[in-house]
């Protein structure tokens, strides 16, 4: 068990690092406890370097040198999914797993990370073995690191943050067999599902920022001020109204919670929710635990204490207080680092985990060949000035010296062949530019679009997508290298083209058709495109509706009446049967994205004397 580990929750808004030290078995005690947070509305701000000077700030705070660091990576990058394998040998499942993944993630293997866990229960003969898989793409995670590794920043583990949250939940609080967890971050909320032994996760749209906005634009405050207001407005004369201006966003939230466990509910039949937990700094928004239990008609906790966790006296009462809600993710990672962690995956890519071990024994290497050395004048000094000794010892000397040129020879290489391998993950990123595009249109309309036959959908705001094309454009672009040198020819996505037909129900002239489609769908896929995907809509997207009506349109009731083979089309919410058709246009184009470096020059170093 390590002595020390440090749990390191890195976000978009702030750093929170814990110092765990094991106690007894299955505890441990909280020695330190740093939160760097960023400046909140800084405009221009570029979050990499923030993160970068975040993680330096700590460094400069904290003694980290020999003691283990776990990370955390934002869970919004994440992919995770349940499968089912066929019963087999324990020595055969990983391989069984790699072939099933291939089915199930939705990228090329080459371009991932990825692992999984087994659902640890009793298995009857020939049940199906269940597992819990998760992937993130390499890209993402080479970004992430380009950080860490910018500062210098130590890392021996990298794990999803609501992972992270998943494994403090379940050795420290009182979660039960059948509990969800909402975590309100700044940027990313995350609902975390314990059923049983598994567990799945769910980015939720709705975030702390979603509610500080809605509060800064009813008041016209700074963005600071409002965050302020959200989080202390049970105390403010204005609370009622502060909670007025919340209230929608809230009702969006419930809206999400009802989708997400609606959909987890059709893939477990049995699962019944006993309660629900909030955790994040937006838990503390006026009314939203009493809201989200009269709601969801469940009962919601909050982090109110730690069980296994004891905390010094060196961190102070009521700095820790103030941040407990926010304190899961750091003391996962950190049970993590001490190997009680139930969910025990590493998303550090094999060549960072080579070049980081070998980090660690070079300084073993420099002590052998030290230590040789010394050896050697030691018996020069025992053994006189004779000339016969001296040849001998030369000789011994020689070869230490030739021992350490040779090791001093492979670490070179083995350096070279970690800068080269750097390279790759950064033209693939450059190379793959936007690809996540089509995953991204088709997350962004599941979200949008509404529950067609739900009977409290108001009259006419019915939406349906019978298809969707994509088309990616492909454009290459040279990029300069060092002075003299050849240019650097890069691959770039250039734009990325949306066409979607469907219908909605017969308004009576089509430019009412086309407000419509405009208002329930075109508006809302820009909005979720770029607030919550971050990607950049060219101009405003083209939108065609025909003039003539069509009955084309089958709905689930008119499926659910077939009889004998034909479909007995009834009368229902969707008046005569009649329907617009639309077809709508929309243009992504690609976020800029640094060229991909050249390969070293011979003697290690790149052309123009990028790293």
């Amino acid at each position: 068990m390590a002595k020390a580990v440090w749990g390191v929750d890195v976000s978009k808004f702030s750093v929170k690092a814990t110092r765990l030290v094991p106690l007894r078995e299955g505890a441990a005690e909280i020695t330190n406890l740093d939160i760097i947070e960023y400046p909140v509305g800084q405009e221009g701000a570029d979050e990499g370097t923030q993160i970068r000077e975040a993680l330096t700030t700590l460094m400069k705070r904290n003694r980290m040198s020999g003691e283990k660091v776990v990370v955390s990576l934002p869970g919004h990058t994440t992919f995770n999914s349940f499968i089912k394998i066929p019963p087999t040998e324990p020595k055969k499942v990983a391989q069984l797993v790699k072939f099933e993944a291939q089915q199930h993630i939705p990228f090329p293997m080459d371009q991932v990370v990825w692992g999984y866990q087994l659902v640890e229960k009793e298995y009857g003969p020939g049940d199906e073995l269940e597992l819990v898989l998760f992937a993130v793409k390499k890209d993402i995670i080479y970004q992430f690191l380009s950080h860490l590794n910018a500062v210098n920043f130590p890392c021996d583990v990298l794990q999803f943050s609501p992972v992270a949250l998943y494994n403090f939940l379940v050795h420290d609080q009182d979660v039960g067999t059948n509990c969800f967890v909402l975590d309100i971050g700044a940027e990313n909320s995350d609902l975390v599902v314990i059923d049983g032994e598994k567990f799945w996760i769910r980015n939720i749209p709705i975030t702390g920022n979603t509610i500080t906005k809605a509060l800064q634009q009813k008041f016209q405050i700074p963005l600071a001020e409002a965050e302020k207001l959200k989080v202390n407005a049970s105390s403010s004369q204005q609370a009622q109204k502060i909670f007025g201006v919340v209230q929608p966003v809230l009702r969006d939230l419930v809206g999400e919670i009802h989708r997400s466990i609606g959909y987890y509910k059709s893939l477990s039949k049995t699962v019944r929710f006993e309660k629900m937990m909030l955790v994040g700094n937006a838990s503390k928004t006026i009314n939203l635990q009493r809201f989200l239990s009269q709601n969801l008609q469940i009962e919601a906790l909050k982090l109110a204490k730690l069980n296994k966790f004891s905390v010094s006296n060196s961190v102070p009462e009521a700095q820790f207080q103030d941040y407990l809600p926010t304190l899961g993710v750091c003391c996962g990672l950190g049970l993590q680092g001490m190997g009680l962690a139930r969910n025990k995956i590493n998303l550090l890519p094999e060549e960072e985990l080579k070049k980081r071990e070998f980090s660690k024994k070079k300084p073993i290497f420099a002590a052998a060949v030290g230590i040789v050395i010394a050896a050697v004048a030691l018996m020069y000094v025992s053994a006189g000035t004779g000339s016969d000794k001296w040849t001998e010892l030369e000789g011994k000397a020689k070869s230490v010296t030739d021992q350490y040129a040779g090791l001093k020879g492979k670490y070179k290489t083995l350096q070279k062949s970690v800068e080269e391998a750097k390279i790759e993950p950064e033209k693939l990123k450059n190379l793959s530019l936007r690809r996540d595009a089509s995953v991204a249109v088709m997350n962004a309309l599941s979200e949008i679009l509404p529950e067609n036959e739900d009977p409290a959908l108001p009259k006419g705001g019915q939406i349906w997508v019978l298809r969707v094309d994509l088309d990616e454009s492909l454009e290459t672009v040279a990029e300069p290298g060092a002075p003299g040198a050849a240019k650097t020819m890069v691959a770039e996505k250039n734009k990325v083209t949306v066409t979607i037909e469907g219908g909605i129900p017969a308004q009576a002239t089509s430019t009412e058709a086309l407000n419509l489609v405009k208002k329930n769908l075109s508006d809302r896929l820009v909005e979720k495109l770029t607030e919550t995907y971050k990607m950049t809509v060219e101009n405003e997207p083209s939108i065609d509706v025909d003039t003539k009506v069509s009955a084309l349109l089958v709905t689930k009731s008119d499926l659910g009446a077939q009889s004998g083979g034909t479909v007995l089309f009834t009368p229902s919410q969707f008046g005569d049967r009649k329907f617009h058709l639309y077809r709508m246009t929309v243009t992504i184009l690609p976020s800029k994205a640094p060229p991909a470096p050249a390969a070293p020059a011979p003697g290690g170093t790149t052309p123009g004397g990028n790293k």
